[in-house]
């Protein structure tokens, strides 16, 4: 079992806050780091009292960030989280600005080859209605995140998109990882296919997490499809159809009849 511990990082997003927190929970040797926004925030939607979660460590911006950010060269953590993000925090990362605790981490961590996973939330309303049950939902970006992360390089980096198409709902899962080659990329929706490389034959896995996707796009009526260029990167989108608010609050309504 890999003993490295899980970097988390929260800006100063309230949307998805209380979700973000009940997942990180859920790990075990996770380092939170709070950047200044983001513990004002956790204060007002009055979940400051995950912070004192014993087997939690957590990080705050009052302090000097070098000695902590000094954890990511040391080998410490296998992983970079950062959820919430506000899409503030995601321009300083692209445009190489690292003024808070949390940017500053997103910046060093590339550095040190350490994988980053992003999950920007403060997204417009419409962009999260999509008719289909949460479970399944979650289950389709879970397996999507995590085989991001497992066929990703190191110091490579996941993105999690998601907006408004027209009448359909679009999810990029993208990552700068192994890629895949044109032969591989049409087996990967067949059960128990796994592909044969040196690369990926040390991987774990079962051959299903692709399969159970392309099923639940299939209930929902939507589609999923992949680009990728070998050793370069892989982009999975995903499309669903969008619920209107109209139809989603009359379905509640017959259900609570």
């Amino acid at each position: 079992m890999n003993k490295k511990r899980i970097a988390w990082g929260i800006t100063g997003a309230g949307h998805a806050l209380d979700e973000c927190i009940k997942t990180l929970l859920k790990y075990e040797n996770v380092d939170v780091f709070l950047s200044r926004a983001a513990e004002e925030v956790v204060g007002v939607y009055g979940l400051d009292v995950f912070l004192n979660t014993p087997r939690l460590r957590v990080y705050r911006e009052n302090r000097a960030s070098s000695p902590l950010v000094g954890r990511l060269f040391a080998g410490m953590y296998r992983l970079l989280v950062v959820a919430p993000a506000t899409s503030n925090s995601i321009a300083k990362f692209i445009h190489g600005i690292s003024d808070t605790l949390v940017t500053n981490l997103l910046a060093q961590a590339g550095k040190a080859r350490v994988p980053i996973v992003v999950f920007p939330t403060d997204l417009a309303p419409e962009t999260a209605q999509v008719r289909g049950d949460s479970v399944s939902l979650q289950m389709l970006i879970s397996n999507l995140v995590s085989n991001a992360v497992k066929y990703n390089k190191p110091g490579g980096s996941v993105k999690v998109r998601t907006h408004k198409d027209g009448s359909w709902i679009k999810l990029e899962v993208s990552d700068t990882g192994l890629g895949l080659s044109p032969d591989v990329r049409s087996h990967l929706f067949e059960e128990f296919y796994r592909a044969k490389t040196p690369e990926t034959q040390n991987i774990p896995g079962t051959g299903l997490g692709l399969v159970i996707c392309k099923r639940i796009v299939d209930e929902l009526g939507g589609s999923i499809d992949v680009d990728s260029k070998k050793d370069e990167y892989t982009v999975f989108t995903v499309r669903l159809p969008a619920a209107e608010l109209n139809s989603m609050t009359e379905t509640a309504e017959k259900v609570g009849t």
